[in-house]
């Protein structure tokens, strides 16, 4: 009897021990990340997912949509990242805007991925390049006409998880 009282509880905490793990919000490698493609047709790199979502950077003066331009010109620079959605009954449209206030802060490359209606943005820097200074990131992701919108966004810088207004 108390063998079994014995392996009852040995189960018991190798069952709840391996349901209690931490998730690292931050594990990239656990995401389906985007891949890179080209389009010829704007001549620009952009980054899709497997389930058909599609980012890409954008600068200030290439955005048209009135009330994203009002939103944009509303976002300060600072600690904190914006987030704006656009949508209407066939289009679901994310943008996030970062701009710290940093001096060294150059925005160089991105990932992303969508998880459990979350868009997760991997986002690197690269203060030793000497290239133009992009002293913001504004990134605008599409979703695909099918299927569930997401409804959060998540923004890491260098692995640094940064907080939305």
């Amino acid at each position: 009897m108390k063998r079994l009282i014995v392996l009852l509880v040995c189960f018991s905490l190798a069952v709840s021990l391996s349901g209690c793990r931490n998730i690292d919000d931050n594990n990239q490698t656990s995401d389906n990340l985007s891949t890179t493609k080209y389009n010829e047709t704007t001549n620009k790199y952009y980054e899709e997912t497997d389930n058909g979502y599609k980012a890409t950077y954008y600068e200030k003066d290439e955005i048209t949509p009135t009330a994203v331009a009002e939103w944009l010109s509303q976002c300060s620079s600072g600690e904190y990242y914006h987030e704006y959605i656009y949508t209407d009954p066939e289009s679901w449209d994310l943008f996030i805007y970062y701009s710290p206030d940093k001096d060294e802060f150059n925005f160089e490359d991105f990932k992303f991925s969508v998880t459990d209606s979350v868009v997760k943005i991997y986002a690197t820097t690269n203060s030793s390049t000497q290239d133009a200074k992009k002293d913001y990131l504004l990134i605008r992701i599409q979703a695909p006409q099918r299927g569930p919108w997401p409804s959060a966004s998540k923004l890491f810088v260098d692995d640094i998880s940064i907080t939305q207004t």
